[in-house]
């Protein structure tokens, strides 16, 4: 570690450093937007860095140093037309999250340049950070000063089936349904969706009570929404600020999941149900209802 990233430390130590590591279409979203909005909380302007997962997950997410040069190269052809503060700003940190690939040390000198006196937390979410191997959250124990990580989970089945229906509306001619069975074998989604793989390598690292977890079904589907919410600001030392829960960000289009289906996905993801119910216990409804349909075989 050099000394330039010991003194980025040092000019942010006091704050709480957090990343968000999944899952996709699990509510991350809708949480980048709550903390963008909470005067104590310095969220990253680029959501979603894919610093990590791109350095230890290639396979999955390589693509990301060529994308975020396709997006400084848009950025810039603003400049030149406007030159407003706000598109100078985003080229700069553009420039400094493209510097990671040569340096890591760019990753906390990115945030120096947003971070300011009020913040008493700042951070990153990036959904595929939970594909990555048990070397990827080494990486970041080590590199980040005292991280705290946000997971998010929604039950497998349900989270499987809205990333195919976000991925497949793109895709003109494609239905979900049809792609229903070949997706539950593509390491895109069946990855996003293996808890239980992720948990093997996240808390070979990191000790229970730095990484909050956070069920969907309790965050957006149940009665105690505003204690979750809390559950998330206490974790992270910031002051709680009321939430908007009408405000829905990356939706899939509504479709019901036919039962059979679903039973297929159930019975695909069932060491994910379980590994889950043993780990933390008390689990969502939604999940217990799979679990009982996996013990009773049918």
């Amino acid at each position: 570690m050099t000394q330039e990233y010991q003194d980025s430390i040092s000019r942010l130590s006091g704050k709480t450093c957090f990343v968000g590591i999944g899952s996709q279409k699990a509510g991350t979203s809708w949480l980048g937007n709550y903390f963008s909005k909470h005067p104590e909380i310095c969220f990253s302007p680029i959501k979603e860095l894919h610093y990590f997962d791109w350095r230890f997950s290639p396979e999955n997410c390589g693509g990301w140093h060529q994308e975020f040069c396709r997006r400084l190269r848009k950025v810039e052809r603003r400049l030149s037309e406007d030159g407003e503060p706000g598109v100078k700003r985003m080229v700069n940190l553009l420039r400094k999250r493209l510097e990671m690939a040569d340096c890591p040390d760019a990753y906390l000198e990115y945030f120096e340049q947003v971070v300011r006196p009020k913040h008493k937390a700042f951070g990153e979410i990036s959904p595929s950070y939970s594909m990555m191997p048990a070397a990827g959250f080494t990486s970041m124990k080590r590199m980040l000063p005292n991280p705290k990580l946000i997971w998010m989970l929604r039950n497998p089945a349900d989270r499987y089936w809205s990333q195919l229906r976000f991925t497949m509306r793109r895709k003109e001619g494609f239905s979900a349904e049809d792609q229903f069975m070949k997706k539950l074998n593509d390491p895109q989604f069946v990855w996003r969706t293996d808890y239980a793989r992720t948990m093997n390598h996240l808390f070979s690292e990191f000790n229970r009570d730095e990484v909050l977890v956070i069920f969907y079904e309790q965050l957006f589907l149940g009665d105690h929404r505003d204690d979750e919410v809390r559950r998330i600001t206490d974790f992270l030392g910031v002051s709680n600020k009321a939430a908007n829960f009408e405000k829905h960000i990356n939706v899939s289009d509504e479709m019901v999941l036919d039962a059979k289906l679903r039973q297929k996905a159930v019975r695909r993801f069932a060491h994910v149900y379980r590994a889950v119910a043993e780990y933390f216990g008390d689990i969502p409804e939604s999940w217990q209802e799979d679990l009982r349909f996996l013990e009773g075989g049918s």
